[in-house]
C-alpha cells in the first residue's frame, strides 16, 4: 500500500493476492493533481488477474469549481477483459449551480453494456447489460420571514432512464 500527497499531487497504489475460491491478483493505481485551486484531475487504473484472464478498467475524472457557485465534475472509464473490447464504456457528467435561494443540477450516466467492473469492483449493473440516466433537478430555497422558520427547501426532479443491453 502506498498513498501521499505532493504539494498539488495525490497517489495511492495497492496491490494484493488473495487465494480461496480463485487465485487472484489484484492491483489499483489513483493519481490526482489540484487544479486552479479548487478544482482537480485524476486517473485511476484497475486489474485483476485470474486463473489466466484478467479484467482492467482504466479512468479519468475532474471536478471544476470555477467559483462558488459553478459546480462541473465528469468522469469516463473504460474496461477491457477478453473478448469485450467494444461497447465497454462508462461516463458521468454533472453540472450544478448553487446559490443560498436555488439550485440547478443537471446529470448524464451512461454505462454501456460491456463495461465490467465486477471483476475488480463495486458496481449493482447485471452482466451484459447497460444503463443509460439523464436528470434534471431543480431546487427553490426561500428564506421566509414566518413561523420561525430559517429557510425552506422546495425540489422537483425528473428523471429519464433506458436500459441498455447487447445486440
Amino acid at each position: 500500500l502506498l498513498g501521499a500527497q505532493t504539494g498539488d499531487w495525490t497517489y495511492f497504489g495497492l496491490q494484493d493476492r488473495a487465494s480461496g475460491k480463485e487465485d487472484a491478483t489484484y492491483g489499483i493505481a489513483r493519481l490526482k493533481r489540484d487544479v486552479l485551486g479548487n478544482s482537480n484531475v485524476g486517473l485511476l487504473f484497475g486489474d485483476k488477474g485470474f486463473n489466466g484472464q484478467h479484467n482492467r478498467v482504466i479512468g479519468a475524472d475532474f471536478s471544476l469549481r470555477p467559483g462558488r457557485v459553478y459546480f462541473l465534475n465528469g468522469q469516463v472509464a473504460a474496461s477491457r477483459s477478453p473478448g469485450f473490447n467494444a461497447r465497454n464504456l462508462a461516463y458521468l457528467v454533472d453540472f450544478t449551480r448553487r446559490t443560498d435561494r436555488s439550485q440547478v443540477g443537471f446529470s448524464f450516466t451512461r454505462l454501456e453494456p460491456n463495461f465490467e467492473t465486477n471483476e475488480t469492483g463495486f458496481l449493482r449493473k447485471e452482466r451484459f447489460r447497460g444503463s443509460q440516466q439523464t436528470r434534471l433537478e431543480l431546487t427553490y430555497s426561500p428564506r421566509p420571514r414566518a413561523l420561525n422558520l430559517r429557510q425552506v427547501f422546495l425540489t422537483g426532479w425528473v428523471d429519464a432512464d433506458q436500459p441498455l443491453s447487447t445486440d
